[in-house]
């Protein structure tokens, strides 16, 4: 099964979905996260990974992303979208967009805290947070229309200043993305992703690499431990068959390799076994 946080199924008739979070100050940076849809997230309050409130950040198509930390805690509006859907709507704004998507990380970053795109993010937050509390009649096509004109917003005041994207597209690389999203309780090989994406393996390492900024192991064992916490956390499952529908040998493996790999303990939560029956 996928998780949640990694496939939105976002959708033409549902391009969008949004979260209003909140969070106390941590330290520990949060396993990273990896999809095609993007992340525009609202700060509202207090900080994370060095966006003040009001402030915001952006994710684009398959960037690796995870928070590295938050101060004083923060509230934040995620604004998840479609980046396709959203595409079709900008006509003659379409090439900026992409623009903004594909944009190396620090710029965009960089890009999205002037003051003058900065200023009007709470009145949006506050559009979209009230229309999550009323059912009015068309309200999904309503919070559609206001997060357009919040994108748009970002786009008539974002200064590109004659910076080119270096992103390239992906689409060579989606069948071994999509390989272990189908079957995360397998553990996959540079191998299987580049036979599954027509190359050889040393060429895919390479590509793989350039546009994702880590390894096909690296990003195949964070897809399965991410997984594997989000299942923990949600505490709706035991932990032996955590364990086993995400490709690892035991809870001790499991443990093991998430510490390893995040530098940080696995979730605790989950649900005890009922207790048997007694026959006498």
């Amino acid at each position: 099964m996928k998780p949640d946080f990694y496939d939105f199924r976002l959708s033409p008739s549902s391009p969008f979905h949004l979260m209003h979070l909140h969070s106390g100050p941590f330290s520990q940076p949060r396993p990273p996260d990896i999809h095609e849809a993007v992340h525009l997230g609202l700060l509202l309050k207090g900080d994370m990974s060095g966006v003040r409130a009001p402030g915001c950040y952006l994710t684009g198509s398959w960037e690796p992303h995870g928070s590295s930390g938050s101060a004083a805690g923060y509230e934040l509006l995620l604004v998840t979208v479609d980046p396709k859907e959203l595409g079709k709507a900008f006509l003659d704004a379409r090439e900026k967009f992409d623009l903004l998507l594909n944009l190396p990380p620090a710029v965009r970053a960089s890009r999205l805290k002037a003051p003058a795109i900065r200023r009007a993010l709470p009145a949006f937050a506050r559009e979209l947070l009230e229309s999550m509390d009323r059912k009015e009649e068309f309200h999904g096509l309503r919070q559609w229309l206001t997060i357009q004109k919040l994108f748009l917003h970002i786009l008539d005041h974002l200064k590109l200043d004659g910076i080119q994207p270096v992103r390239q597209s992906p689409s060579r690389l989606l069948p071994a993305v999509r390989l272990v999203a189908e079957e995360p309780d397998k553990r996959h090989t540079v191998a299987e992703g580049a036979a599954a994406c027509g190359l050889g393996s040393s060429r895919f390492a390479v590509l793989f690499r350039e546009f994702f900024g880590l390894s096909f192991g690296a990003y195949e064992l964070n897809y399965r431990l991410n997984g594997a916490a989000e299942e923990c956390e949600r505490g709706n499952k035991l932990r032996k068959d955590i364990v086993k529908d995400w490709g690892f040998y035991d809870e001790s493996h499991l443990r093991k390799a998430f510490r390893h790999h995040f530098t940080q303990s696995l979730p605790k939560k989950e649900i005890l076994p009922l207790p048997r029956r007694r026959t006498s």
